[in-house]
């Protein structure tokens, strides 16, 4: 018997276990929304021995507008061990679970009694026609590799789901957003070289996956990021801009690579900067390799060995930023820029991150300078204008006044509060999207876009064998995407699922258009159990999530039926009326 089932995007389907949900087989999208559904399929023998192939078609109005991906299971060997957790994940013992989203093939094989599921992704047009949209798959016997096929083409399951498109357009995001892109990790997958034309082929695939997915604010390497590096070790030179040392402590710099990496990023959609950190992770105790021409060779001029505060380093800061500003404002570059000191400093790094930062936070005290770290001692000295507190912590900055917020998580966020774990369920990801919309967050950060090292960067892993850094993160942590054939990105179901939360923040502000925010947010506060939503307390169920995003479409459709008899006059809801088709 072969069995089918459509499901929600926030079900995980396990190879060893049939999905407890109920069918799901009606949704709601806006136009320029991206909407996405499972069909969840099985089968048992039937009689016939072995592995049967199959093929599906699909066939909707909307069929130009929708992909299809099978989603693969990869290894999970640290779904929940290593930080305090709650108990709040799917499971926490090792084996496989489904992450990767691969292209369907033309057909494909299905071992009996396993489930699997096809994710179908719609990208809504922005000036889809309102209307309910039937999507049919069908799963069809594929035996033409046979002699003398007698099933092929014959259906053994047709399906159908109902979209329906609402008469209003997903308002662009506001909120920055940046999962730092891993240049050396593209590399090193890929065999290539940095920054000949194929790793420029391939950085511009990336770049245009993430900013699909959310992502509007890119890591960019100006030296080689000091991130993730053992100490005394190093990872692979990514440094943007050329340094040539002329006379002891004279330095001339060229931006031709970060003008070529800057504009790429524009041409694929990303259009903030977020320069890479002045020194290193975890203190600010050392200056980040740097490599310059001296007397005509290549040379390491800073790196392990230079303290932070050293006169040397600091003159060459001084020398760096002062021609780094102007050139960014002759391009028009400097408000959409963000600097950093040093990544996740603690308290005991204090002292040294406030004596190191010094000169540059003189010099760029007109500028965006952020960084992630939780204790409040740093904003409460002066020492960050833009803190980035954890999700676990932000809502303590919060209460004393830290405006506008900025919030990440990572590893540590493994207890009470949402993350994108592959263990987790898919609705811990996508909540978020509400508390965001909430707290009126301008920024969020995460670090593993593709870091494909082990932890420390003392090697590179494959991604599709190991996700989780060499047992060092929860698995998922360390990465969103996968590398692909060909140099593109293959996205995992958390990368798309996380951006279903920056749609819904999307459109909550559309809403907030024309009803108040106190409304809307005692309405998410209601389906909570604690009776406020919070990073901490907030619904634990698919069901919950989807009911909420389906109030907010309701409410939308409610609105603009009163738009179009004219009850809305255009006084207030000056934003709804651009957003809407007439």
């Amino acid at each position: 018997m072969f069995v089918t089932k459509l499901l929600s995007s926030l079900e995980k389907v396990f190879l060893d276990e049939e999905p407890k949900a109920e069918r799901h087989e009606r949704g709601m999208a806006l136009r320029g929304e991206k909407y996405s559904f499972q069909l969840a399929y099985s089968r048992d023998f039937e009689g016939e021995v072995g592995t049967q192939r199959y093929r599906l078609e699909m066939e909707s109005p909307l069929s130009d507008s929708i992909r299809l991906f099978a989603v693969r299971s990869v290894p999970c060997e640290v779904p929940a061990y290593l930080y305090e957790q709650d108990d709040y994940y799917l499971r926490t013992k090792p084996g496989l679970y489904p992450d990767v989203l691969d292209a369907v093939q033309p057909n494909f094989i299905l071992m009996p009694w396993q489930w699997r599921s096809i994710w179908v992704m719609v990208d809504v047009p922005e000036k889809c026609k309102p209307g309910v949209y039937p999507i049919t798959l069908r799963m069809l016997k594929d035996e033409t590799g046979k002699p003398n096929p007698v099933n092929d083409g014959k259906v053994v399951s047709e399906d159908t789901f109902e979209l329906e498109v609402l008469p209003a357009k997903l308002p662009p995001q506001k909120m920055l957003y940046t999962q730092w892109l891993h240049n050396d990790c593209l590399c090193n997958y890929y065999h290539v070289d940095i920054w000949s034309e194929e790793y420029w082929r391939i950085v511009a695939n990336y770049m245009r996956n993430a900013a699909e997915y959310g992502l509007n604010l890119i890591l960019t390497p100006i030296f080689t990021p000091p991130l993730d590096t053992l100490v005394g070790g190093e990872r692979m030179t990514v440094q943007l801009v050329d340094v040539e040392r002329t006379a002891p402590h004279k330095y001339e710099f060229g931006f031709d690579k970060l003008e070529r990496y800057m504009k790429l990023a524009e041409e694929c959609g990303i259009h903030n900067f977020e320069m890479s950190h002045l020194f290193t992770q975890w203190g600010a105790a050392h200056a980040p390799k740097i490599i310059a021409k001296v007397d005509g060779k290549d040379e390491q001029i800073f790196g392990w060995e230079t303290d932070s505060v050293s006169d040397e380093y600091q003159n060459f800061l001084k020398a760096f930023i002062r021609a780094l500003l102007p050139w960014l404002k002759e391009r028009e570059w400097l408000d959409k820029t963000y600097f950093h000191f040093s990544d996740e400093p603690h308290i005991e790094h204090l002292e040294k991150y406030a004596a190191a930062a010094a000169v540059a936070r003189e010099l760029l005290k007109k500028c965006h300078v952020i960084d992630a770290l939780s204790e409040f001692e740093f904003y409460e000295r002066g020492l960050i204008r833009q803190p980035i507190p954890s999700t676990s912590k932000v809502l303590s900055f919060q209460k004393k006044g830290v405006q506008p917020l900025w919030t990440y998580y990572c590893c540590d966020q493994a207890q009470k509060v949402s993350n994108r774990f592959i263990s987790m369920p898919s609705d811990r990801n996508r909540v978020i999207g509400f508390q965001l919309y909430k707290y009126n967050v301008k920024g969020f950060l995460h670090w593993g876009y593709n870091f494909w090292n082990s932890q420390f960067s003392l090697m590179d892993i494959n991604p599709y064998e190991m996700t989780d850094a060499m047992n060092a993160f929860q698995s998922g942590d360390a990465f969103s995407v996968y590398p692909g054939r060909n140099g593109e990105a293959v996205s995992s179901l958390r990368q798309v699922v996380f951006n279903e939360a920056l749609q819904d923040m999307r459109a909550l502000k559309l809403l907030e258009t024309v009803m108040p925010k106190g409304a809307i947010i005692s309405k998410m506060d209601q389906a909570t159990e604690a009776g406020v939503l919070t990073f901490k307390d907030y619904p634990h169920s698919a069901e919950a999530v989807l009911r909420i995003r389906n109030w907010v479409n309701e409410e939308i459709k409610y609105y603009f039926e009163k738009y179009e008899n004219g009850s809305i006059h255009c006084d207030r809801p000056v934003t709804f009326c651009l957003y809407v088709s007439k």
